[in-house]
């Protein structure tokens, strides 16, 4: 069984999802609450090498105004490139996408890239709770 990190808030959304989409999948609660301050992102957002691409840019602020997944495309960025891109928006960043997505959940994909995002989340609040600046 593959495992769905949700808030609480997430939870009640992902529960009217259908019945046959929620099958396989288990819900972990995600309980971690280190988010990035403000300043932390703006800080993300000034050393990473991505601040040189205009279509990164742009997609990031898309993201932090709640553009849904589904009116995003990521401009081609290297895997990597795509790591830094979910650091600098952060959990929040990550967050509104899964709150959007859960708004539009009609397919399998669609809950494996909520797993993903989750799981992107997870980890991500993992290492803001190590590192004392958050």
């Amino acid at each position: 069984m593959q495992t769905l990190f949700l808030t609480t808030e997430e939870q009640k959304a992902f529960s009217a999802v259908s019945a046959s989409l929620r099958e396989g999948w288990a819900v972990s609660a995600e309980t971690q609450t280190s988010y990035e301050t403000q300043e932390v992102l703006e800080m993300r957002a000034q050393i990473s090498p991505l601040r040189r691409h205009p279509k990164v840019k742009e997609l990031v602020e898309k993201v932090q105004a709640g553009t849904p997944p589904d009116k995003l495309s990521l401009p081609e960025l290297s895997e990597e490139d795509i790591g830094e891109f979910f650091f600098m928006i952060g959990a929040k960043g990550i967050s509104l996408l899964i709150a959007s997505l859960l708004k539009e959940v009609k397919t399998d994909d669609d809950v494996r890239l909520l797993a993903n995002l989750g799981e992107m989340r997870h980890k991500l609040l993992e290492t803001n709770a190590s590192i004392s600046y958050v």
